[in-house]
């Protein structure tokens, strides 16, 4: 019986760790405690305007407008170009979808998350290799070629000597402005 007292204490003062904190609850602690330090003697910056944001809004109105590009596909594994192409637009990746792919479950105690849209209505893939270059030949036809491999778009023409982009003398199809 006293054997069987003893173990039941035993059990009981390991079980009881209500007073005692983890390391883990301990160190999670220090860090956000640290954070709040950071975030009262060095906050994030506020800034009035943004180059980075104004430029790619202008990327994004002038991608919306078919500027010619110049398509480079190149081998994953030693960077080899395989095939170019006059092309338009940038290349789009082959799972983006016109619809949300992400569906919304909310429930008592959970919601979900949805995926918004980009300003181009598309909801852009972050999951594949494959993707679409919509090249142009010589007759001004636009046809879709799939590759998997990488692709590189520039706003220019080039040609492709002893296996390097090199660049024309002409001017790009897109600039940005400067800010003012």
């Amino acid at each position: 019986m006293i054997k069987h007292l003893l173990f039941a204490s035993m059990l009981a003062a390991a079980a009881d760790t209500s007073g005692c904190e983890s390391s883990e609850s301990r160190d999670s602690a220090i860090v956000n405690k640290q954070q709040t330090h950071y975030g009262n003697v060095q906050p994030i910056p506020w800034f009035d305007w943004s180059q980075d944001r104004d430029n790619l809004i202008q990327i994004y109105k002038q991608k919306n407008e078919s500027r010619p590009t110049h398509a480079v596909v190149r081998s994953g594994g030693t960077g080899e170009i395989l095939w170019d192409c006059p092309s338009i637009g940038f290349p789009i990746p082959a799972d983006t979808q016109l619809t949300n792919p992400v569906q919304v479950e909310v429930t008592t105690n959970h919601y979900g998350v949805i995926e918004q849209a980009e300003p181009n209505g598309l909801f852009t893939s972050k999951h594949t290799d494959g993707t679409y270059v919509l090249c142009v030949d010589g007759a001004g036809a636009i046809s879709p070629q799939y590759t998997e491999s990488k692709v590189e778009v520039f706003t220019r023409p080039i040609k492709i000597e002893d296996g390097k982009v090199v660049f024309l003398d002409q001017k790009p199809s897109m600039t940005l402005a400067p800010h003012k």
